[in-house]
């Protein structure tokens, strides 16, 4: 029984751990802070929680194009936190390892499971969508030939610069925002 205890207490310190080193190499925390401590904000990450976790990484690795950066089962007093209902957690960390900076998408799979969301078919409070800069024509091919994104939305929203941008619902009905790297270099993402 004591052997059993020091192996699972072995096994949680090594999975925290793991997340834990995920996060700060994903978050580019390796790379020298701002000399003014202020200035460093940056989004580490947005997590969802799929209905099915293999559609969603297939959605977000094999058509969007993010890696796999960890896949764990991370048990933890998950249900006092997220008042989840259950103490052992998938997650499942996706971005880019080239471009720590850019933010990570976690899957987050409780054992006994989660709420289903609302339909929702217009914007509403709370999570709306996630936007990616992308090769959108590559991205959206990769995406129908999986399956993914038959219903896709190609749209010009934002009239003083001339770009097109791209909707998709992923497995669970998030939309999911494909702009590209034009939209950048033409100014967008400063005030308009």
């Amino acid at each position: 029984m004591k052997k059993t205890n020091v192996k699972c207490k072995l096994e949680r310190c090594i999975a925290v751990v793991t997340v834990a080193l995920t996060m700060i190499v994903s978050a580019g925390c390796v790379a020298p802070a701002p000399d003014n401590p202020s200035e460093n904000r940056i989004m580490h990450h947005v997590a969802l929680t799929p209905a099915d976790v293999d559609e969603s990484i297939r959605f977000y690795r094999d058509g969007i194009g993010l890696k796999v950066l960890s896949d764990a089962d991370i048990p933890g007093n998950w249900s006092g936190v997220f008042n989840a209902r259950s103490d052992q957690l998938k997650s499942v960390y996706l971005g880019d390892p080239d471009r720590p900076e850019s933010g990570v998408i976690e899957l987050m799979v409780f054992q006994d499971g989660h709420d289903e969301r609302p339909e929702k078919t217009a914007p509403a409070v709370g999570f709306f969508l996630i936007s990616f800069i992308v090769d959108m024509d590559e991205t959206l091919e990769r995406l129908k030939a999986l399956g993914f994104a038959q219903d896709a939305i190609r749209k010009s929203p934002m009239a003083p610069i001339p770009t097109e941008m791209i909707l998709v619902k992923d497995p669970d009905g998030v939309w999911v925002e494909l702009i590209p790297f034009l939209f950048y270099e033409k100014g967008a993402n400063q005030d308009v």
